[in-house]
Order: C-alpha cells, then structure tokens, then sequence
C-alpha cells in the first residue's frame, strides 16, 4: 500500500511537471509570435502602419483591428495577472512591455474609459514596472536597436524628467557601442 501511495505520488508529480513544461512552451510561443508580429518585417512599414501609424489614418485603423484580432484576448490574461511568470525572462518581459504599453494602445485607443492612455491608465504602470524590471536586470544590452526603443517606451509615456534623462542615458550608451 505504502509503495502503491509511492508510485501514485510520482506519477502525480511527472503529470504536474509535464503540464508545467507545456504551459511553459505555448507561452514561450506566444512571447515568440507577439514579438515577431512587433517588429519583423520591414523598419519602414512598421513605422509607418503599425508602430506610428497616422492618428485617424487607415493604417492606424487597420493596425488597432490586427493587434485587437491576434492579441485582445492576451493582454486580458496578462492584465489578470496570469502571465507574471513572463517577468523571469527577457524575452517575457519584453514580450509584456509591448502587451502592456503597445498593444493596450491599439486595443483600448476608442474606448471612451481607457482610449485617453492618460495617466489613469493601469496598464501604464504594469509596462513601467516591467521595463524598470528589464533594465535592473541589465537585459537592455542585448536588445536590438527597435527592441531597446520599445523597452524605454513606458518612461516616455510616463514621464518625469529623471525617466526622460534615463531614456537619453542608454539611446547615448547605445550611441557609443556602435562608434
């Protein structure tokens, strides 16, 4: 009985740990295909019909209805809280900067309780935290140059001057690296 209850046990344990390993791959592919979707491609199309699309513009339309489409119902089970395991890695938290600082702006940007992005935004804060987590981490260095924007993203969008100097402070430092 007693090595019954044992084999049981184990098996419950390799079961939890299998199911850990999948959750774990299927959000290392969602991290994977949110990031792709940001910035591969073309820099110049990104620029101009996804990332700083015109205000009112038909790309910035068209951009809201994609990000919307492909990751609305993501950024709700990360403002859940339930994508916090994310913040292990840099590759997860930069994943969960561009859901909470990028993706909250095309999903949210008509709705009259949170289409402002003001300061009342709470996915605001979450981005901060986030990119603040990133940078004490050290894992801005090996952040390519469109990453590394969107990484510093949240000190822009929530401003105070020590945030903006610290914003210049690494564009400077990555400046540097590349003379």
């Amino acid at each position: 009985s007693q090595t019954a209850n044992h084999q049981s046990n184990l098996t419950d344990e390799c079961r939890q740990r299998q199911q850990e390993e999948e959750q774990r791959g299927e959000q290392e592919q969602q991290q994977r295909a949110l990031l792709s979707f940001w910035f591969d491609g073309d820099i110049r199309e990104r620029y101009t019909k996804l990332w700083f699309a015109a205000p009112g513009s038909a790309h910035q339309a068209a951009a809201d209805a994609d990000v919307t489409a492909k990751f609305g119902s993501l950024l709700e089970v990360a403002e859940d809280g339930a994508l916090n395991s994310w913040r292990e890695s840099r590759t997860g938290l930069l994943a969960l900067i561009v859901l909470f600082d990028q993706c909250t702006r095309h999903v949210y940007r008509n709705h009259a309780d949170r289409g402002r992005m003001g300061d009342g935004e709470p996915n605001n804060a979450k981005a901060l935290s986030c990119a603040e987590q990133l940078l004490a981490n050290g894992w801005e260095t090996d952040l390519g140059a469109a990453q590394l924007v969107f990484a510093l993203m949240p000190l822009r969008h929530s401003p105070t001057p020590e945030r903006l100097q610290r914003v210049l402070n690494y564009l400077d430092a990555r400046d540097a690296q590349n003379e």
